[in-house]
């Protein structure tokens, strides 16, 4: 994995914030987890809301929490396969080159699917989620 980047965030504030940075860590994943190639990321509001010092992330922090990608590799009892593009959702750290989540919150998608439908198939399967739990157009605070 080479030239592998992150971006961070070291002041809070507008999106000059966020720097990118070359990871020197090699993050490997654990049982249960998935090291994904990231090709794309997702951009909430959360994620703006964390940026701006208003949702309580310490600095520095690594920010992103979805994204679309293939599994580079697979821990122990990972339940998806290598080389699988999936959907992440609360995958702390997304905006990188890889990123380890665990399996149980990466979706494989169909490999028809581009990068922006696999995006666009996550964020209605958090809305999906969220509407089981509490209703079909509910606010969850």
């Amino acid at each position: 994995m080479t030239d592998r980047r992150r971006v961070v965030v070291r002041a809070f504030g507008d999106p000059a914030q966020l720097q990118i940075e070359p990871m020197t860590d090699t993050p490997r994943p654990k049982v249960g987890e998935l090291l994904v190639d990231v090709e794309a990321s997702g951009i909430s509001y959360l994620d703006v809301y964390q940026r701006k010092g208003s949702h309580g992330a310490p600095l520095p922090y690594y920010p992103g929490l979805e994204g679309v990608g293939r599994v580079r590799e697979a821990g122990p009892g990972a339940n998806v396969g290598v080389g699988t593009r999936v959907a992440c959702i609360d995958a702390p750290g997304s905006y990188a080159s890889v990123v380890v989540v665990p399996a149980a919150r990466a979706i494989p998608m169909p490999n028809e699917f581009t990068v922006s439908q696999s995006l666009l198939f996550q964020a209605l399967t958090a809305y999906d989620y969220e509407a089981s739990l509490h209703g079909p157009y509910s606010r969850v605070s």
